[in-house]
């Protein structure tokens, strides 16, 4: 048998699922209907519009043959939960799957695992995301949560309003990058167990918790930190809230720890380059998150690159 040729799918609020999907005037309607039909290497274009199905496709992608669920063009492409659907991206051991340039909003209110969840999927990317697009996500459900799953990039999204930001469970080499997270709740970003590799860098924490706990909290029983953190921004915070710590048998036994950025970086040797201010936003209750004039995060981040979501309003991405 020939190998499969990759092969490029449109969607459409107005488009039928009964079409071949294969151009714009034949696109399918539904992201169930593209979830059954993608195989290794395929890319499905999601045209501006509202979608009610979750990200959950039947097979996953192989190395060098992702696929990939993609915004086309400048318009908003919305996984929309009615309140109702979560996960809105769920991975059980699907690998090599990207997600790029897509808002997920309207998640349920009463709490759910993950508005993205991934169980042992590899290389998974989620790349210029949203969560949080009309109003801040305020149900206690969790924002990206991935359980063993090596390699995965989280880059470039703007998370509003979820319980935590972004879990790492047992995900070793890992990146975490130009994120910019506001107005959770417990954690902003949980990495738990083997954390080999893992890279957080560029982001951008806005009120990252409601309660007193950590921006920042790392679960592993030794006291050797194995992940990089540097060039992020830790901005205004709940009273008494630590930048970040290190637990190892309970949230009780802790250290090293940071209630501000220069005890962090005294007691755990990261963040060299970290700082802790006022980012400026241009309107973060309303969820802009765009940098404004004088903002310190301009051009301060690994590379000389702006830290934080270089596009937080999901137009463009150059």
């Amino acid at each position: 048998d020939q190998p499969h040729q990759p092969v490029t799918y449109y969607l459409s609020p107005d488009g039928d699922d009964s079409a071949d999907g294969m151009t714009a005037g034949t696109a399918w309607r539904t992201v169930r209907r593209a979830c059954a039909g993608v195989l290794p290497g395929d890319e499905v274009l999601l045209g501006e519009g509202s979608y009610h199905h979750a990200i959950a496709p039947l097979c996953g992608g192989a190395e060098g043959r992702r696929i990939t669920f993609r915004r086309e063009g400048e318009g908003r492409a919305i996984i929309d939960g009615l309140n109702v659907v979560a996960p809105l991206v769920e991975l059980p051991a699907r690998h090599y799957i990207t997600v790029e340039g897509l808002i997920f909003d309207n998640l349920p209110p009463a709490g759910h695992p993950g508005v993205v969840k991934g169980d042992n999927a590899l290389g998974f990317e989620m790349l210029d995301c949203r969560i949080g697009y009309s109003h801040r996500h305020g149900g206690f459900g969790n924002g990206v949560y991935l359980y063993k799953c090596p390699g995965a990039i989280i880059e470039g999204n703007v998370i509003w309003g979820t319980r935590y930001h972004v879990v790492l469970n047992q995900c070793p080499d890992a990146l975490v990058k130009n994120n910019t997270v506001s107005w959770g709740q417990v954690f902003a970003f949980q990495v738990m167990g083997n954390h080999e590799g893992v890279r957080f860098a560029n982001n951008i924490l806005y009120y990252p918790t409601s309660v007193p706990n950590a921006a920042l909290a790392i679960a592993w029983p030794d006291r050797e930190i194995t992940l990089t953190s540097d060039y992020n921004c830790w901005g205004p915070m709940v009273d008494k809230t630590c930048v970040a710590y290190v637990y190892h048998t309970s949230v009780n036994d802790v250290g090293p720890t940071g209630l501000t950025i220069a005890d962090w970086q005294a007691d755990s040797g990261l963040d060299e380059n970290s700082i802790q201010a006022d980012p400026l936003l241009a309107d973060p209750k309303a969820g802009d998150f765009t940098l404004t004039e004088g903002s310190p995060c301009l051009g301060a981040g690994e590379g000389g690159v702006d830290m934080g979501a270089l596009d937080p309003l999901m137009l463009t991405r150059e």
